[in-house]
């Protein structure tokens, strides 16, 4: 029984995540405080299905909260407020140990500041916003009611301790996930599609949302379609987020090449290593592509009034994680107007036809590996032992 153990009998620990990373960042932090804790700790709060299965009984479904985008919000601010009281009459009532909010800043940081003042409870805020991209003087301002930050990325401690904030690196789940996932054998992945093994095989990723997917999936036809003139073997992965099949089905059922939909997450990095080249969103996604060694081109078009707004905030010159991680635009990008079918087709023949411009890519994707990892234990386990010196 270690010291924390002696202290407190079955602590109660209140976590709000409001996207499925989230809820897979949730669940496997509460795995592991459930090892620390042997079973006696409980769990309270919001969370989807992962967290569902580690013993969460969600206040209310997360999918209410799972919104994106400066306008696309607008219309749900009303149901959104409603769920924020929510939250916030839950955490007085059942007075947990500690607060652990995951991602989802604009939810979650209105839930904190109120509980900063009316309960006291430390708050650790587990993912931190991207100040390094967009509105720098918010670190500053979450300062006044987080109590500690754990963050994903090294070059984000600065940022947060320069405020005064205790932060944590506590390295990058995704990276622990593709090191150690099942990969199938190749030519039994491509015999199970029914593919030949000469076929091009291209992964293609119009995001994880409906919104964003209905966005990007016709740019990304268009694309394929262009380039299936001049590759005749190409084939298109698509792998699909749990519940979205049969929409993707009906959306690609007219596509000029073969698409194979792929579910599940080993099938997943199975097609992306099994692909000679990628086409995606911006998102986590191109973390993943990256950590997967695949050269990629990264498209991404927004409603036209958030990219305007983004366009006057964000103070970035890359949008793609990999490439902000690299500290170079290594994958080609392509946003709002430039995101057309004759500027992503070129920058993906490029990566076909030339072993130089797939090099350059793979090159750097391999450093990734060293940069998102803060020792050799879980990130979970970094996280745990963050916020168990909050717990006493």
């Amino acid at each position: 029984m270690t010291q924390h153990q002696s202290e407190i009998k079955e602590p109660t620990i209140y976590l709000i995540a409001g996207e499925p990373s989230g809820d897979a960042l949730g669940a496997s932090l509460m795995n592991s405080l459930n090892i620390h804790f042997g079973g006696k700790v409980r769990f309270c709060g919001v969370g989807g299905d992962k967290m569902t299965k580690e013993g969460l009984r969600s206040l209310f479904p997360m999918k209410d909260i799972t919104l994106m985008g400066f306008i696309e919000i607008l219309p749900h601010i009303p149901r959104i407020l409603i769920k924020i009281r929510m939250v916030i009459r839950d955490i007085k009532k059942k007075r947990p140990d500690c607060l652990v909010t995951i991602d989802s800043p604009e939810f979650n940081f209105r839930v904190g500041r109120v509980i900063k003042r009316k309960v006291n409870i430390p708050i650790i805020h587990y993912v931190a916003p991207s100040v390094w991209a967009y509105r720098p003087n918010r670190a500053k301002k979450i300062s006044k009611f987080l109590d500690h930050i754990l963050v994903l990325f090294p070059f984000e401690v600065p940022y947060f301790a320069d405020v005064g904030i205790p932060t944590t690196f506590v390295g990058h789940p995704l990276y622990e996930k593709i090191k150690s996932f099942e990969q199938r054998d190749h030519k039994n992945f491509i015999t199970s599609i029914k593919a030949d093994n000469d076929d091009i095989l291209i992964s293609v990723l119009p995001g994880s949302r409906v919104g964003e997917i209905k966005k990007h999936i016709e740019l990304f036809r268009e694309v394929i379609e262009n380039l299936s003139l001049k590759y005749p073997k190409l084939k298109v992965l698509m792998p699909v987020a749990e519940g979205l099949e049969e929409e993707i089905k009906s959306l690609t059922i007219s596509w000029p090449v073969p698409v194979y939909l792929i579910n599940g997450e080993n099938d997943k990095y199975t097609a992306f290593h099994s692909s000679k080249v990628a086409l995606a969103v911006s998102g986590t996604v191109t973390l993943e592509l990256g950590l997967c060694n695949v050269p990629m081109v990264v498209a991404y078009r927004a409603n036209f009034i958030t990219a305007a707004i983004a366009k006057k905030i964000v103070n970035i010159e890359s949008i793609s994680l990999s490439n902000i991680i690299i500290g170079k635009a290594i994958a080609p990008e392509f946003l709002q107007e430039d995101a057309n079918v004759y500027n992503i087709s070129k920058a993906i023949e490029k990566l076909l036809d030339s072993e130089l411009e797939r090099e350059n890519q793979l090159k750097h994707w391999r450093l990734l590996h060293r940069k998102l990892t803060a020792g050799d234990e879980r990130a979970s386990k970094y996280a745990t032992n963050a916020i168990l010196r909050f717990i006493n």
